[in-house]
């Protein structure tokens, strides 16, 4: 999201009493207002209205200074997602990494509940050509995330690609291949076969499996690995595939970070007492100085439960302006297990029909996104100001996240990184 400066997850544990360091485990946001913001609880001056209409202009309006150029902030979110199904239950979980630089030049929050706090709900409204640059971010170099922290890469290495960063299993990647029906244990799945190609665990667990260039367009996508047939087959989760060659031309590669795996029961692929470090390199836009972040063991926000009235509102947002509230009991999140609780609302406007449960295409005309974080807390509440504007959105699905984290010091007061656990609904 669009965020020009960033203020301390320290001052707010500060402001509450009995956080310390450590237990916040950051001083850095999740995000952060405009300098030229309200005060709290109020809405920006020139903020527009749900009902105003957009503001279109251009994503790369110069800076206010002739001579001064952009500055680049991140948000950098890891954890370990389930996912609810339509009809109840989860359908799987995995490892999400929402790797985001934005700049300065972006478009700035609509309102801020707590401006220069990373605490509060924001809002950001995007047109459609604004939301295809925004949501993906900007190039500022790969980032690496590894658990235990020093050791084994949790997910790939990350890179900046077209549609934003994605985490290559670059033993993976190759040319051509077969597409086939699996059979026996994999009745039901897809099964990519390259003789090319060595499939491990180690490249495949918790992994989905990027196609392109075949010949059949519903062969193409991202679909998530459900098991390896042999070394060089792996079968994969696309209801609607197609039996075909692939084309010399067609390409393939598996990629981590992606989201959940059908199927897949606690305790998933992130542990409670991980250690985990992130480490960002230099390049892209080279706007973000070279980072590692670590996380001690013992230290990610927890795995948690919510009640089935809970899970029952994240697959039922409200969309008429009442404010609303999701909740965790205390004893499914005490304080201890977590530092942050956030919860975060997409939306789409464009046509959903015949489309997976969880997919979110592009907007058509525009996206809302609202952001709402407590410290210290397991209730988050949207106010009926912030819920007006998913009135107004045209929303045709809203993708809800509620994650309980614990924020890693990166030492860079413009980039945040979280660590944990989110369940995650679509509302149709």
């Amino acid at each position: 999201m669009a965020r020009a400066s960033r203020s301390s997850w320290l001052a707010v544990a500060l402001a509450l009493g009995g956080c310390s360091l450590l237990e916040i485990g950051t001083p850095e946001a999740i995000d952060a207002g405009r300098s030229d913001a309200a005060e709290p609880d109020a809405a920006e001056p020139d903020a527009a209205e749900p009902d105003a209409a957009i503001d279109a202009g251009p994503i790369d309006t110069p800076a206010n200074d002739c001579c001064t150029g952009p500055t680049y902030a991140g948000t950098l979110d890891v954890y370990e997602a389930k996912v609810l199904a339509a009809g109840g239950g989860f359908v799987g979980q995995g490892i999400v990494a929402r790797l985001s630089f934005t700049s300065s030049e972006f478009p700035g929050a609509q309102m801020e509940e707590q401006p220069g706090s990373p605490a509060g709900c924001k809002v950001w409204r995007y047109t459609r050509a604004q939301a295809a640059i925004a949501m993906p971010g900007l190039d500022q170099g790969p980032l690496l995330i590894r658990s235990p922290a020093g050791g084994a890469p949790l997910v790939p290495s990350c890179s900046f690609a077209p549609g934003g960063y994605r985490c290559p299993e670059l033993a993976t990647e190759s040319t051509g291949g077969a597409i086939s029906a699996g059979v026996g244990p994999f009745t039901g799945a897809a099964v990519l076969t390259d003789a090319d190609v060595a499939y491990a665990a180690a490249n495949s667990d918790d992994r989905y499996v990027e196609i392109s260039g075949a010949t059949t367009p519903a062969n193409d996508g991202r679909f998530a690995i459900v098991g390896r047939v042999g070394a060089d087959a792996i079968a994969y989760a696309n209801p609607a595939f197609v039996a075909e060659a692939l084309p010399p031309t067609a390409r393939h590669v598996n990629l981590g970070g992606v989201g959940p795996i059908p199927g897949v029961a606690d305790p998933g692929f992130l542990p409670d007492d991980a250690s985990v470090d992130l480490v960002h390199t230099v390049g892209g836009l080279g706007g973000v100085p070279a980072f590692t972040a670590t996380l001690p063991s013992g230290t990610v926000g927890d795995s948690f439960s919510l009640a089935p009235s809970e899970l029952a509102r994240l697959t039922a947002i409200p969309r008429d302006g009442a404010g609303f509230t999701i909740a965790c009991a205390a004893a499914d999140c005490p304080t201890s297990a977590a530092a942050v609780t956030q919860l975060e609302l997409i939306t789409t406007d464009a046509p959903t029909a015949g489309l997976p449960p969880s997919a979110m295409p592009p907007p058509v005309t525009q996206q809302i996104v609202l952001r709402c974080a407590v410290v210290g807390a397991s209730a988050v509440t949207v106010p009926p100001a912030y819920a007006a504007w998913l009135v107004m959105a045209g929303a045709t699905r809203i993708q809800a996240t509620f994650l309980r984290a614990s924020p890693m010091q990166t030492g860079l007061a413009q980039v945040s990184a979280l660590i944990g656990h989110a369940i995650v609904g679509y509302s149709d």
